[in-house]
């Protein structure tokens, strides 16, 4: 009884500083759509700092959504968001102070598709024909009769 009675004091007694540990952090989340607002699932979302060196690869779930937690807070984040076939979405320099939960509604467009021709090749000479005579350089005086 009493080793109970311990246990569970123990583990009262730990649940603030766990809960400080948890709070001296911060997290990104949001959700990622369409030009329709329809969510757009699996997309590849990417929460980075340079200076940090964190990179945390992530995927949207069915609804769009996506959480990035326990990021150490600093300034320099930034998120980038890839889906097949829509343009691509890129915010730098966020500020995440201690304990904030940044949330980002992210609108994606369609992609703008771009044709390239390159045209490559040499201009066909004129034909001649064999039998045809070059024609005489020097200026010959004309006979008279």
């Amino acid at each position: 009884m009493r080793l109970c009675f311990t246990a569970c004091l123990l583990l009262i007694v730990s649940a603030p500083v766990f809960a400080q540990s948890a709070a001296g952090l911060a997290a990104i989340s949001g959700v990622v759509r369409d030009q329709s607002g329809a969510a757009a699932p699996k997309a590849s979302v990417v929460v980075s700092n340079s200076s940090l060196g964190t990179v945390r690869t992530l995927t949207t779930n069915d609804d769009g959504l996506f959480t990035a937690p326990a990021l150490v807070p600093a300034s320099g984040y930034k998120v980038t968001v890839t889906v097949p076939g829509f343009g691509g979405y890129e915010t730098k320099a966020l500020d995440l102070p201690v304990g904030q939960n940044l949330n980002l509604n992210i609108n994606l467009s369609l992609a703008q598709s771009a044709t390239a021709v390159e045209v490559t090749g040499r201009v066909p000479q004129p034909w001649r024909s064999p039998r045809t005579l070059p024609l005489s350089k020097t200026p010959r005086p004309m006979s008279r009769r």
